[in-house]
This record gives structure tokens, sequence and C-alpha cells, in this order.
């Protein structure tokens, strides 16, 4: 309950913050708030290690199957940095590495096509903050026309050749997720059921 209320509290400031810097003065300012067990930064990459995309994974911990369950996701937007630099020198290191691995030169240009310059990873407006006093993780984002604050008790980073987010589909169907919670349904926050809620209810 104290965690709880914690969280609450913390969703309470970040929206009274948002308030003051839009100068909305009608009232208090209150994004949809969830709260899960993990977010996953993670990026994909194609067969050729081309960049595909960057999102935010949110999970819950399934105790009966012992993995993590998606419950909701969200592509990372303005998450990137480009220079003119930047992309001279992606396209030189690109071209010499397709120069020694490919003799075809017709699997080399289909594999330079898949391999484009998507600009520097940042992280980003959505990309999860720490809060040190706590040890939870933040994102902050607009989905839907619906704006979200997200907390999480844990976070990771991949870099991986296929969709997670799809792959866990495979093991949870989209149909077991609670996904966001919709802005009507809501008063003030929502917390899901996350395994340390789950392991007190015991």
């Amino acid at each position: 309950m104290k965690r709880d209320l914690i969280f609450i509290l913390i969703a309470l400031l970040l929206g009274i913050l948002a308030c003051s810097v839009s100068g909305d003065q009608s009232g208090v300012y209150r994004p949809v708030t969830d709260e899960f067990d993990m977010v996953e930064v993670n990026h994909v990459y194609n067969e050729y290690g081309g960049h595909v995309i960057d999102q935010l994974i949110f999970y819950n911990w399934d105790r009966l199957k012992k993995q993590l369950r998606v419950e909701a996701w969200v592509m990372m937007k303005n998450c990137r940095t480009k220079t003119k630099e930047d992309e001279e020198k992606f396209k030189k290191e690109r071209d010499e590495y397709l120069e020694k691995i490919f003799r075809d030169p017709i699997l080399k240009q289909k594999a330079r096509e898949n391999i484009e310059y998507k600009g520097v990873y940042i992280g980003g407006p959505s990309a999860p903050r720490i809060v040190h006093e706590e040890n939870i993780f933040i994102c902050k984002f607009s989905k839907n026309d619906v704006d979200r604050l997200i907390i999480c008790r844990s976070m990771i980073e991949t870099h991986s050749d296929y969709d997670r987010e799809r792959r866990n589909r495979e093991l949870f169907p989209e149909s077991q997720r609670y996904g966001f919670t919709k802005k009507e349904d809501i008063n003030f926050t929502v917390s899901h059921p996350t395994q340390s809620d789950r392991d007190r209810s015991e």
C-alpha cells in the first residue's frame, strides 16, 4: 500500500509539473497512468543488420508460465539524431563491410538497400527515466491523442533481429493482454496487478 501511494504521488507531481509548463490554468493535468513490472527498450534489425524500429514493450510476470507477458507496446518517436558527417561515416563503413562479405553484386546491392542510415539512438522524450529515490522507471508519451505516464519496476534494453513483442504472442495471445488503460475508464490512476501486488495477495 505504501509503495502504491508513492506511485500515485509521483504521478500527481509529474502531472502538476506538466500543467505548469504548458500554462494550463483550467485544473490539474492528469495523464492516464499505468504500472507494469518491466519496460524493455527494444531495437529491431533486419537480416542484413539494418535498423528497422525502436519500441517500448511493457511486461508483467506470469507466475503460471514463469515468463514475462507483454501487456502493451508503443513505437518510440524522435529517439534518433542525424548528422551529415555521421551519415557519410555510416555509408562508408557499410560499403566496406559489404565488399568483404558479398561477391555477388546483386546480393550486395540488396543488402545495401536494406541497411539504411537511421541516425544515432539518443533515447528521446519517451525513453524510460529512472527515479533513483524509488528505484522505478517512468515513461511519458502520447498515444491515440492520450497523454500517458507509465511506471515500471525495472528496465532492460535489447537489440534483436526479430520483433520481441510479436514473438511473445506465441506464448500469450493478444487477447490476454491488459493493454493501456482507456482514458474513459479512469478517474486518476489504475494499477494493473504486477508481480509484487500478486505476491502480497497470496
